[in-house]
This record gives C-alpha cells, structure tokens and sequence, in this order.
C-alpha cells in the first residue's frame, strides 16, 4: 500500500480502514513518502516513511521522484510484493514506474479534470501525456464513484474494456453511531441548546467551500436569528476563514485557543480537528457541504450514520450517487431538488454566488423552521447508510486483489 503523506483527510482515512480491511486476509505493509501534518490515522500495518517530501524547484521534483522510485522498487522487492495499490496521484506515477514482477492498482479518489491545484502548462502536460500513460499502464484501476470512472474512460480515453472497478468507501456504522453518542462538555452543548447549529467537518481548505457558508450566514440570521456554524476540523484556510466571519460582523471563536465562555454569543466555532467529530453531527440541526468538487464524500456518509439530516451541493462526483442514486445530474441545478436522501444544491458559481447564497439561505431557514421534515430526512439518511457496511465493501478490496495477483500482467 503506498501513499504519498499522512494527515486527517478523506483519503487518508479511507487509506488507514483499506490497509486493515486486506491486512485480514494478506499480509500488507505499507508506505509512504513523507509525513508533512502532524499525525494521521492509525495505519494498522507495518509502515515505511521514505522521509523524501516534494521538491521545491523543478529539478529538486524530479530528482527526488527518482530517489522515490528507486526506494519503493527496492522496497517492493524485499517485500517479494504481488500486488501495489497506491492511493494519490503523487503515488500513483511512483507505483507505475517502480513496477517489476508485481500487480499495480490505481486508486483515483476524485476528478482529476477538474483538479484546482495544478493549472497551466504543467496541467496540460499532465491531462494530455502523463496521467493517460499512467492510467494505462495499471493492471486495474479502482474509481471511487461511478462519476470518477466515467471520466476515466471517457476524458483519458482508455478502452471500453478496460478493468476501472467503482468501490465506494466503506464506514463502521456501529462505530461511528456509538462515538456520536459520546457527551461533549458543558459549555458546548450548551452551545448547541442555545443556537440552531449547522455543521460541518473535514479539512479546512479552499476548495470545500466554508467560506460561502459563512457568506451566507446573515442572510440565514435574517429568518432564524440563533442559527449558527460550526466547523470541525484544521487545515490551511483557518485564519481566512476566522477573517471572512469578522469582516461579516459575525462572532468567531478558535475553540483550541479559547474557552467557549458565552456560548450564545458565537456564530462561527471552529472546533479544531477531533479525535471524535462525530459527536457534532446528532446535536445539530442539518450538516452542509460546500465543496467545489468530491471524489466521494466521506462526510455525507458520516452525518447520515449520525442522524443528522444533510444539504449539500451537487458537484462532482459523489453527493449525487449518496443523496439521489440512480439519478442523472443534470449541468446546472437552478434551485434546491429534494433527493431521496437529502437537499442537493445548486454550486457556488463566482458569476452567481449572492443569487445562490440567498437560494441556499431560503432553503435552510425553512429547514430550520420544520422539524418533522428533518427527522424524516435524517431516518431516510440513515437507511441509506446501511449500503456503505463495512462487510460487503471491503470484500471487494480482497476480491480485486486476489484476481489482480493471479492474473496475467497487462501490457
């Protein structure tokens, strides 16, 4: 199992819970090339840290993926490897390149189209040689939503016929439904009596789009003056978002540098990350995403276990196939659309994001204002749940690897 770092995102986890679903069946180590955020989630296996982190320069990059490639060859070798699945796009090129006897599996967590971090000539370069060569050259590629591996095939233009197995991430219902039952302390479930809280969890970057949650904030005050936001987790976009609230007139509060001594005067609590984010999610009244574009969505999942009632944007790929399966989405929602399992929501178009605030601000103050149509939503999200047990998905994982190590090799 190789990896590029370690820290507390979608897939990072979703690598943790896949190393221990095949590690009961194979023996699995594990890899990675750095470790940049302080810890990660358990990696229940051996686990190698290279120590080599990405270059800063351009020829700094490509000598250090060379020394990559030659350590987790070396590696492969002295673990006499069948198979090597790697998770992450930096990984993936690693696992193509460092290929000798072995099986190699691609796991693609999200669009690699619509990836926002790599622009210009690089990311032409990238679309139109590196990433076909790459997918190419895998034995079997592992797309975490239908929507991913329609992209696949379609935009990097590999055959038909071509193994791209979907395998949705799995989740220990019992285990997430038993931690959102643990007590908080005392001021922050008063805090939850005393505002209507919306939340949200999962990395703080740019692109899950917090910030236009917090836009749309006192347009939402406007209808339900105790509503209020609640944000678990850490990243990069920490301090704009503390600055975007106060530029908003609305009360922020760090809670790791502060105690929550008023909890009836904070609208934005940005909780910090969480051992236990989960038990947010049954105190409050909806969970929102936000992002600009999901490889799955972990979080949705998660809240739905929890019994918390969600409204999220319909991007790619994944709040679609967990809200509305069987649905087609269409390419522009022009208002709310009530799915079998949830509210999905327009995006946040820069053209059109007051227009679309205020759409979003309209549907949660009247969510708010009915609680019956939010416990029904939240007994429909948790019956949706029961398709992402544990047992059946990683089956699959042991399925694909038991047919990757005794078929021939591709190419």
């Amino acid at each position: 199992m190789l990896t590029t770092d370690t820290g507390f995102g979608g897939a990072e986890r979703s690598f943790s819970n896949v190393c221990a679903a095949l590690s009961r069946q194979h023996q699995v180590e594990a890899c990675i090339f750095s470790s940049w955020e302080p810890g990660h989630f358990p990696i229940p296996v051996p686990l190698r840290e290279l120590r080599i982190p990405r270059g800063q320069t351009p020829l700094d990059r490509m000598a250090r993926l060379a020394e990559r490639i030659r350590r987790v060859r070396a590696l492969k070798r002295s673990f006499r490897a069948d198979v090597c699945i790697s998770f992450l796009e930096g990984a993936d090129y690693v696992n193509v390149l460092s290929r000798s006897t072995e099986r190699v599996i691609l796991s693609i967590r999200g669009s690699k189209r619509f990836d926002e971090f790599i622009q210009g000539g690089l990311n032409e370069l990238r679309h139109q040689i590196l990433l076909p060569l790459v997918l190419r050259s895998a034995d079997a590629i592992v797309a975490l939503s239908h929507g991913v591996r329609s992209e696949l095939l379609s935009h990097y233009r590999l055959p038909p016929s071509f193994p791209v197995r979907v395998i949705h991430n799995f989740f220990d219902i019992d285990r997430i439904r038993s931690l959102s039952l643990e007590p908080l302390d005392p001021p922050l479930e008063a805090f939850f009596h005393q505002r209507e809280v919306l939340v949200s969890h999962g990395r703080l970057s740019r692109e899950k789009g917090l910030h236009h949650l917090i836009e749309l904030l006192p347009s939402l005050q406007r209808q339900r003056p105790r509503a209020a936001l609640l944000l678990a987790g850490d990243g990069p976009a920490r301090h704009d978002l503390l600055a975007l609230a106060a530029s908003r007139g609305l009360r922020a509060r760090w809670l790791p540098d502060a105690p929550l001594d008023a909890p009836a005067d904070v609208d934005v609590l940005l909780v910090g990350h969480q051992e236990n984010p989960y038990r947010y999610l049954p105190r409050s009244r909806l969970f929102l995403l936000a992002s600009s574009a999901e490889g799955f969505g972990n979080s949705i999942l998660e809240a739905m276990i929890a019994g918390t009632p969600v409204v999220s944007v319909d991007c790619l790929y994944g709040p679609r196939e967990i809200l509305a399966p069987g649905t087609s989405r269409p390419p522009r929602l022009s208002g709310p659309e009530e799915a079998a399992h949830g509210f999905l929501m327009p995006t946040f178009q820069q053209a059109e994001s007051e227009e679309i605030s205020r759409a979003w601000a309209q549907k949660l103050g009247a969510l708010l204002g009915a609680p019956e149509e939010r416990a029904a939503m939240a007994e429909r999200g948790r019956q949706r749940a029961q398709d992402f047990r544990e047992e059946a998905i990683a089956r699959r994982w042991c399925e694909l690897v038991d047919e990757a190590a005794t078929q021939p090799r591709r190419g």
